[in-house]
């Protein structure tokens, strides 16, 4: 009696979860930007395709009927993509639909009759990179409970009374592995395809079947704070000071947008100063020197100065037929500006003289790149 009558409320009571759609995420163009657009906190929603469990094995060695209802999972995601396209991020998500089954199969002596309902919750930590377009979990868990009755169906005499179900809950953990793949992107929007990251095995006991869930879904996150990447730069500086000191100098320099519009960075040259006309003074030295950058950002374009706050940092040496002196002089480098070049890879500036009148003449050639990130993922 109770075999037939669980067969028909399985039938009846949970429908097929049917097929999982497919995903509409799609292989989208990419957008031809370098890495360091991309970069920055992105925060989103991760969702399952419809939860399933399904018996595990052969499901005639013990399971003689499996109906299934869905569920659903979904989460919040959070990434940090670093200037260079390195990802770290987290994921956590819980069932708000728990997928439920009902099934007929064979106990340890007796045929038995089970429904039940899975309370899942799962996280992950991720890394990976945009340039390989996908992240795979350092660590997971998955912790789920399932909660059900559990009824014998075996034939009893017609006096006696039908067997009473039997409320049951157990709890499973596991730490699956996951992949997640960035299907596309531009800066501050990604999207993609997740797999594995709720995937549980429960095994078979004596009252019950064994099951398997595999999870599989999609994901999307909006940036929703922009990181501040580095710019590095070269500057080379070829002139005189006072028409007869011949200088040449070389300097590298790294800078930061602040958040507000402007700049700022240093960086160090090192200057060569030679001359001196035929049978007079012969001009010899030079050496190390810092620089500041000071300068703004806005509409697409860096605006900046290399700065030494006006202290003399070269030394150079004047040998003359009546005696030999040493004595301070300024970079020519720190002699220019403004320096202007639009925010992008390799650009250039060429600036013909100092800004300001004076012995330092000269032409000072810049060219900058982000520190890193300066081509496409």
């Amino acid at each position: 009696m109770w075999l037939g009558l669980f067969t028909a409320l399985l039938a009846a009571a949970i429908a097929p979860s049917g097929d999982s759609p497919r995903s509409t995420t799609g292989q989208a163009a990419w957008a031809a930007e370098p890495t360091y657009r991309f970069a920055g906190r992105y925060a989103g929603e991760w969702v399952a395709e419809p939860l399933s469990l399904t018996p595990a094995g052969d499901p005639a060695e013990a399971v003689q009927a499996f109906q299934s209802q869905a569920g659903q999972l979904r989460g919040m995601l959070t990434l940090d993509l670093d200037c260079d396209g390195r990802l770290r991020g987290e994921a956590r998500a819980q069932t708000s639909d728990d997928p439920r089954f009902a099934a007929i199969f064979s106990g340890s002596d007796s045929t038995m009759g089970m429904q039940a309902a899975l309370d899942l919750v799962a996280q992950a930590t991720l890394s990976g990179s945009l340039a390989a377009r996908e992240a795979a979990s350092e660590a997971a868990l998955v912790e789920a409970t399932l909660e059900g009755t559990l009824v014998s169906l075996e034939p009893v005499a017609e006096e006696a009374p039908p067997p009473e179900p039997a409320f049951f809950q157990r709890w499973y953990a596991a730490s699956p592995a996951s992949h997640w793949e960035i299907r596309a992107g531009a800066p501050g929007q990604l999207r993609g395809t997740w797999t594995g990251a709720a995937d549980l095995a429960i095994p078979a006991g004596a009252q019950q079947p064994g099951l398997v869930l595999r999870t599989r879904g999609e994901w999307t996150a909006t940036r929703t704070a922009v990181a501040l990447c580095p710019w590095r730069g070269t500057a080379t500086a070829t002139g005189t000071f006072a028409g007869v000191q011949q200088y040449h100098e070389t300097v590298e320099f790294r800078f930061w947008p602040t958040g507000d519009g402007h700049l700022t960075g240093s960086g160090t040259g090192v200057a060569t100063v030679t001359g001196g006309p035929a049978g007079g003074c012969q001009y010899t030295g030079g050496g190390p020197f810092a620089v500041r950058v000071v300068g703004e950002q806005a509409g697409g374009r860096f605006r900046f100065r290399l700065e030494d706050g006006e202290q003399s940092q070269l030394v150079v040496t004047t040998t003359c037929p009546h005696g030999r002196f040493s004595a301070p002089q300024p970079a020519l480098s720190t002699a220019f500006g403004p320096i202007e070049v639009p925010e992008v890879a390799g650009a250039q500036a060429r600036l013909e003289a100092p800004q300001r009148p004076g012995p330092l003449q000269g032409t000072l050639e810049v060219t900058v790149e982000p520190a890193a990130g300066a081509a496409p993922p």
